[in-house]
């Protein structure tokens, strides 16, 4: 990767619990620089959650909310409704959102690793996910793994 080219993106992922009345997070956005984290919408019932993130990133990631086994149902229709949630939020806050792999190596259904498949249908899958996921949520099409290998 060349010098300099995560200048403008970085991710910093800040743990939850938060360390209280540590508002470092605070300065560095009003600089303009992304600071974000792995949200999940099921706690976004919990005030000090919600405050804690409106206050100290910019940018969220639904976490497990888009993973494959999260929003393929078992009967093949897709639920993007924790995801939805988790955009939701973020516009509220005037925040960003960052989208998660695709195809992940883990979080996958069941029905992948033991399935029995004909040579095409993986590839069938793999292609209505990917479409789907980003129909639904409009993101450009960008492979994490694939920039980060990028020599520029």
């Amino acid at each position: 990767m060349r010098r300099g080219a995560w200048s403008r993106s970085w991710f910093l992922s800040l743990s939850w619990p938060f360390l209280p009345h540590q508002h470092c997070a605070t300065r560095l956005i009003s600089t303009g620089m992304l600071i974000g984290t792995a949200v999940r919408p099921g706690l976004f019932s919990e005030a000090a959650y919600r405050a804690t993130l409106a206050r100290e990133v910019n940018m969220v990631e639904p976490e497990d909310a888009i993973k494959w086994r999260t929003i393929r149902q078992h009967d093949g229709r897709f639920d993007f409704g924790k995801g939805d949630e988790a955009v939701r939020f973020a516009q509220a806050h005037g925040m960003k959102v960052r989208g998660h792999r695709l195809v992940w190596g883990h979080n996958n259904p069941d029905r992948l690793a033991h399935g029995h498949f004909s040579p095409e249908q993986p590839s069938t899958l793999l292609q209505d996910r990917i479409a789907t996921v980003m129909e639904h949520h409009a993101w450009p099409a960008l492979w994490v793994g694939r920039s980060q290998r990028s020599t520029g």
